[in-house]
């Protein structure tokens, strides 16, 4: 009602004061359509706008100007400042004109204000806009008043002397004005002075895109659509942050019902994003600017001779620079800007247009692509326009000359694709080419056919009769070596990756660059579960003396060195290690690399032992946007089982096991004895945390039998036996450890302390503390945790203290109570557990009594059968789905129902057929017979 007066009063102002009619809407922000987005991180610079004579916010298209300027125009009209505000049109590129808006969109402001300036714009008598332009700032500073001028969309100003006369209203200013402009484009007009005085302030697209806390925000409480952290993630990285493109996606029905399919076709399906940037973007370009953005979009990067050559411009700097100053979604890729990129929804887009050009054209435009990238020797890109064009043997030649390149850059993908689109009677006649293949699809972990593989081409080069071969017969055969110990290392073939890497370690300098982080990589990873600490580092030496140039497996060494010092106990070195390994692998490879992953994973475990959830989380989510199909065991290993535990925290019971059994899942694909063992020990403190024993119990005999009938690696062995002992000493703890038993967790600790592996030793230390404890031997208990206590507060550890001692606040009392004078430094770290650690859990019924049945009986009582007939045609089809391993909200999704829909089922599920937990009720249904 308030807007409604205003606009009249407005209104009523312009008519009577004004000779030229002018539009009231253009003198207030525009209306929203939806509720406020609001960005603190940007909202926050409101204070500076007033430290500065011009705010210049500078941004394609959909970053979310008119927005912010307009959150802060309204920001200080609460604050008895004078805010006006013009949204400009191309109408408006007449000086007259455009005066006379500026003029009444501050008049408007107060009451008689700016009377003189309206007299003489609107004067008979013509004075000269100079003339008024003096009035105009007399009248501004007799006002002593702060002033804000927002003028959006300037880059609809194309008049030249509109520019001068803001050139001089922005020189002349007095000091109480302080003017915004919002513009998709560069503005014509001086600015260096400013600049040197310190009264500019600059935003720009790196300033407006969203960041990932506000992507979340957004979803949350604009569109109300709860997205698992994963989805949120690969959206913000579609997207690349530009706000319009998020608003789009989040309004898709199909986000909703399937994410991932939707956002893998958003940049080419999506009409509404076609039409808005037709409109936006493509309507105002010139004609010869958009035909050559169409001939370069075939380009993943380009500089100014190649928009001369494919662009067909005849000055590639100019071009450029029309670009930069339109702001035309394109991003510089150096320090120098030599290499530029458009964003790739506007990449996309422009493609899909150049394909309506003909067949001929575009192959065309590779031919002259692919013949530049070859003059400049850049040949990665000169076999994609090769392939392009549909000479595979021409890109054959080029795959040759940057295979390695490729592989050291963690290109796998491209590297395959590359050989699924070459004939395979050419492929098979080159050696080298089929070793790049085979280790890019081994990196990609496509290991089934590659044993196969190498047994093939070992076998072609033994027969060969090629001199060129004969004399890279040894170099090559190392190459075979090298490939084989990352296979088994890969395989979890540990000892058998250590026999096959070592020796090639005596003379490392006859390798070349790939053998020897391969190699280095291979040993580093095999000696951390060696818990080989110093021989780590020294791996780590060895390859830095080696090397002065970036290469991805650096990621990968500095991520095994900082877990090594994570097992050391030192989590502040191994958090500044996997920080460097993050930075690496995303320079190298880009964020959803493996490598980049790999640093991702233990970065979030760190977190969580530190207990910062929400960060470990947000981490995991960034983790989840790669192909974890092909990351290592230890980096699913973690990943799976810290997003279980945090479910469980979250008390998400049913998720934490879905999480658990999609682990065991990858374990069994890949073969991975040691991490189907994991899944059991997590299954168990799982069960554990819950309070049912009697679960536990069983997983652990089931554990045990699994042991029995598998042969695991001797290094992956001890690793495996941890996990068992681990899970047996929690059972052990529901009732009377055995002293023996304590016995054998104190030789295991001493074995850990003497490997320098604190951090491992600390939660052997808390279990057998608890089993003395148990048994009455407090002072022992106490002999045993304090090491730890000393770890865990010199390093910030939680979790593992709250996972492990749960129900032990007593027992930690009891050691507060107790401490000697040289210990009493623990005293607050100690009361810090005590006083945030998760209560202990009730074990469900009668322990003893209920182990000695099973709790899903094998015989059905008709009660049983009778109940099982009620299950709903919604029930089943819930049950068949969680069978298959999918989330509640994946279960929604695809239901089109509610989460919280999904949940009352399994409610009544669990009722029916009488169970307490959604693995109990797959159990039972199966054994009834309702799903498959």
């Amino acid at each position: 009602m308030r807007q409604k007066q205003d606009l009249r009063g407005m209104r009523h102002h312009l008519s009577s004061n004004w000779r030229l009619p002018l539009i009231p809407t253009k003198l207030s922000p525009p209306r929203r359509s939806q509720p406020l987005f609001s960005r603190k991180r940007l909202e926050s610079l409101a204070p500076a706008i007033m430290k500065h004579a011009l705010t210049l916010v500078q941004a394609p298209a959909g970053y979310g100007k008119t927005t912010l300027v307009g959150q802060w125009a309204d920001m200080y009209r609460g604050e008895d400042k004078l805010v006006a505000w013009l949204s400009l049109s191309e109408e408006d590129n007449s000086e007259k004109r455009f005066l006379s808006y500026l003029i009444a969109s501050l008049s408007i402001t107060k009451s008689n204000f700016c009377n003189e300036s309206i007299l003489a714009i609107n004067s008979e008598l013509s004075s000269s806009i100079e003339v008024v332009e003096s009035i105009l700032l007399a009248e501004l500073e007799a006002s002593r008043e702060e002033i804000l001028l927002t003028l959006d969309d300037y880059h609809c100003i194309t008049n030249p002397e509109i520019h001068s006369l803001m050139l001089r209203l922005i020189q002349n200013r007095p000091e109480n004005l302080h003017i915004i402009i919002a513009t998709r484009s560069e503005i014509p007009i001086r600015l260096s002075k400013l600049k040197l005085e310190n009264q500019l302030l600059i935003l720009g697209v790196s300033d407006l895109r969203m960041d990932f806390s506000e992507l979340e925000i957004f979803l949350n409480e604009v569109v109300e659509l709860d997205l698992p952290k994963n989805v949120a993630r690969l959206l913000y990285e579609v997207s690349e942050g530009w706000v319009a493109g998020v608003q789009m996606a989040a309004l898709s029905p199909r986000l909703r019902k399937e994410p991932k399919q939707f956002l893998n076709e958003f940049a080419s399906g999506s009409k509404d994003l076609k039409n808005y940037l037709h409109e936006v973007l493509v309507e105002l370009l010139p004609s010869d600017c958009e035909e050559a953005l169409l001939r370069c979009s075939i380009l993943e990067r380009f500089n100014v001779s190649l928009c001369e050559v494919v662009g067909g411009v005849s000055d590639g700097n100019t071009f450029l620079e029309k670009l930069s100053r339109l702001n035309l979604f394109i991003f510089s890729l150096d320090d120098n800007n030599e290499w530029f990129r458009l964003h790739r929804l506007f990449s996309d887009f422009l493609r899909e247009r150049l394909g309506q050009l003909g067949k001929k054209e575009v192959l065309a435009l590779h031919r002259l692509a692919c013949n530049w990238f070859v003059a400049h020797e850049l040949w990665s890109e000169a076999v994609s326009h090769a392939l392009a064009i549909g000479n595979s043997d021409l890109a054959k030649t080029f795959i040759e000359r940057c295979a390695s390149e490729m592989l050291e850059k963690s290109r796998t993908a491209t590297l395959v694709n590359w050989g699924k689109q070459i004939p395979e009677h050419e492929l098979s006649k080159n050696i080298d080419i089929r070793l790049a293949i085979v280790r890019a699809q081994m990196l990609m972990m496509e290991l089934p056919p590659i044993h196969g593989l190498l047994h093939e081409i070992e076998s072609d080069l033994q027969k060969s009769d090629d001199v060129d071969l004969m004399e890279r017969k040894e170099d090559l055969q190392k190459q075979i070596q090298t490939t084989s110990s990352l296979l088994a290392l890969l395989e979890d073939r540990l000892e058998d990756a250590r026999r096959s890497a070592e020796p090639l370690m005596e003379a490392p300098s006859e390798l070349n660059r790939f053998e020897y982080e391969v190699v280095f990589n291979v040993l580093g990873y095999i000696y951390l579960h060696q818990m080989r600490f110093d021989e780590i580092v020294e791996v780590q030496r060895q390859a830095a003396r080696m090397t002065n140039k970036l290469h991805f497996g650096e990621g990968y060494r500095k991520s095994f060195e900082g877990l090594a010092w994570f097992w050391r106990g030192r989590l502040d070195r191994a958090k500044a290690l996997l920080g460097e390994s993050l930075a690496i692998s995303e320079k190298i490879a880009g964020r959803r690399s493996m490598a980049s992953v790999t640093a991702i994973a233990n970065l979030a475990e760190l977190c969580y032992e530190r207990n910062e959830i929400e960060e470990a989380e947000e981490l995991l989510a960034s983790a989840m946007t790669g192909s974890l199909d092909a990351c290592l065991l230890i980096t699913a290993q973690t990943i799976y089982s810290l997003l279980a535990r945090i479910s469980k925290l979250r008390g998400e019971k049913a998720e934490s096991w879905i999480l658990l059994d999609k682990l065991e899942k990858v374990a069994m694909k890949r073969g991975w004895v040691r991490l189907e063992g994991h899944c059991y020990a997590e299954r168990i403190q799982s069960d554990i945390w819950e309070g049912d024993g009697i679960s536990a119990t069983r997983e652990l005999g089931r554990f045990e039998q699994y042991l029995e009938t598998v042969n695991p690696d001797v290094i992956a062995q001890e690793l495996l036996h941890d996990d068992w002992l681990i899970s047996k000493a929690r059972i052990e703890l529901l009732n009377q450890p055995s002293k023996g038993f304590i016995k054998e967790l104190h030789e295991r600790i001493t074995v850990l302390d003497r490997q320098g592996a604190l951090y491992r030793s600390a939660k052997f230390r808390m279990l057998a503390a608890l089993g003395e404890w148990k048994i009455g031997q407090t002072k022992a208990a106490k002999k045993s945790l304090i090491p730890a206590l000393a770890l865990g507060q010199a390093q910030g550890m939680f979790r593992t203290f709250a996972d492990e001692l749960q129900g032990g606040q007593h027992l930690l009392k009891n050691i507060a109570s107790s401490l000697d004078a040289h210990e009493m430094r623990l005293m607050p770290y100690i009361e810090g557990l005590v006083n945030n650690m998760e209560p202990a859990p009730k074990l469900l019924g009668n322990f003893e009594k209920d182990l000695e049945s099973d709790s899903l009986p094998s015989d059905i009582s008709d009660l049983e059968l009778l109940s099982a007939s009620e299950v709903t045609e919604r029930e089943r089809e819930i049950l068949e789905l969680i069978g298959d391993g999918l989330f509640n909200k994946e279960v929604a999704n695809l239901l089109g129902i509610s989460e919280g829909t999904v949940k009352w089922h399994l409610k009544n599920l669990y009722s029916k057929l009488g169970v307490s937990s959604r693995t109990q009720a797959l159990k039972r249904a199966h054994s009834l017979k309702l799903i498959n």
